[in-house]
């Protein structure tokens, strides 16, 4: 995701919104989660990266993790995973929002969820009407709508019970009346804020804070208290 040039007649916005992460960012962010769960997991741990791109999040996650299936909308990417990690498992072209997850792992064996899923998803999509037609802006414009919550509440369904979900988001995100319900039903169990504040455009920096928010469903019977952290990857 990125916060920069959202205007679809803006000549540098990436129609499926397709910001890459830096690789030192997704590399800081897999060894933060380490934190959080011990070595024996991970040696066990079959992850999904749902928005694969340049493949930053594999590249991270390939010494660490038995199989990454991988997921994207543009078939080009899904195409070339195997050239970011030596254990990607199944190779899934869609929407994330929308495709069908078969219920087997990459072993062929029975599947109860996810161990891991990680990495930097879409924050908008142009908004389109109950028959795929374009929004209007009073201004003859496309709109756009935020997507990013929901492929964090898809990516919750996927998990198993003990699954761990590591996203990284606008900061912004947590501050929308209009997303209140859905930050109280899904509320994260840390929050590690982005020093410093990357960039997704190949600038400086971004126009927005950004965080490294994470989901450990082991931690869902404590209540909902969100801890703040800092992670300083570059």
């Amino acid at each position: 995701m990125s916060s920069t040039s959202r205007l679809v007649d803006d000549p540098t916005h990436k129609p499926l919104d397709q910001y890459w992460t830096p690789d030192a960012l997704a590399s800081a962010s897999i060894a933060r989660l380490h934190i959080h769960r011990g070595m024996g997991w991970w040696s066990k741990c079959y992850a999904l990266e749902p928005h694969c791109g340049q493949g930053a999040w594999l590249r991270a996650m390939d010494k660490c993790v038995t199989a990454i299936d991988v997921c994207d909308i543009d078939a080009q990417w899904t195409a070339v995973a195997h050239n970011s990690s030596s254990h990607i498992g199944r190779k899934i072209l869609g929407d994330f929002l929308t495709v069908d997850f078969e219920p087997t792992n990459a072993k062929g064996t029975g599947w109860g969820g996810y161990d891991l899923i990680c990495g930097n998803p879409p924050f908008s999509r142009i908004a389109r009407d109950a028959h795929g037609k374009p929004l209007l802006t009073k201004k003859g414009k496309e709109k756009f709508e935020t997507v990013a919550h929901l492929h964090v509440e898809r990516a919750l369904q996927l998990l198993n019970p003990s699954g761990l979900l590591a996203f990284v988001l606008r900061l912004g995100l947590l501050g929308s009346n209009d997303r209140a319900a859905f930050w109280d039903r899904y509320p994260p169990s840390c929050v590690y804020v982005l020093r410093p504040r990357p960039s997704f455009t190949g600038g400086g920096s971004d126009s927005a804070d950004y965080g490294l928010f994470v989901w450990d469903k082991r931690k869902e019977a404590q209540g909902n208290v969100t801890a703040l952290g800092f992670l300083d990857w570059a």
